[in-house]
């Protein structure tokens, strides 16, 4: 099996659990080093804020035309301050959204928990914004007209 890289943007170490259980060492390698005193993910990307109003699908289908996609796996909401800072909305979509009563970021990883949104939503409320004011991940309208941030 060919690999391109090392494991990267592992906040929730709960989700090594299933993949490290047959590991034959204490330790492993995951992709963070250290460059000039930070460190970094080896492939850090970069979250672009995009400055127009669309729909959380419309937003989807416009990070994959002209990026890569709708941001997702941040679960330290402090990374989106500085890109968020010039956002013309309250909120901004991310790459989160409820699928078959799951909690799915874009690359169909499952959010085993984010403390600010439901377990149980509004059948219209299965997209997710993080909200520029209370630093927070909240359920919305799919619907709803935000910027967004792209990978």
């Amino acid at each position: 099996m060919n690999y391109t890289t090392l494991a990267y943007n592992i906040f929730d170490t709960q989700l090594l659990l299933p993949e490290t259980a047959a590991a034959e060492t204490i330790s492993m390698w995951i992709g963070l080093r250290l460059v000039d005193g930070e460190w970094m993910w080896v492939n850090r990307v970069q979250l672009i804020l995009v400055k127009e109003q669309k729909t959380w699908e419309e937003a989807l289908q416009y990070c994959r035309m002209n990026y890569t996609t709708l941001a997702y796996n941040i679960f330290d909401t402090q990374l989106l301050l500085p890109e968020t800072a010039a956002a013309e909305s309250i909120s901004v979509w991310i790459g989160l959204r409820l699928v078959n009563g799951e909690w799915m970021w874009v690359n169909r990883v499952q959010v085993k928990s984010l403390d600010s949104l439901p377990s149980c939503v509004v059948p219209r409320r299965r997209c997710v914004a993080y909200d520029i004011n209370t630093h927070t991940y909240e359920n919305r309208d799919c619907s709803e007209k935000l910027n967004f941030l792209c990978f």
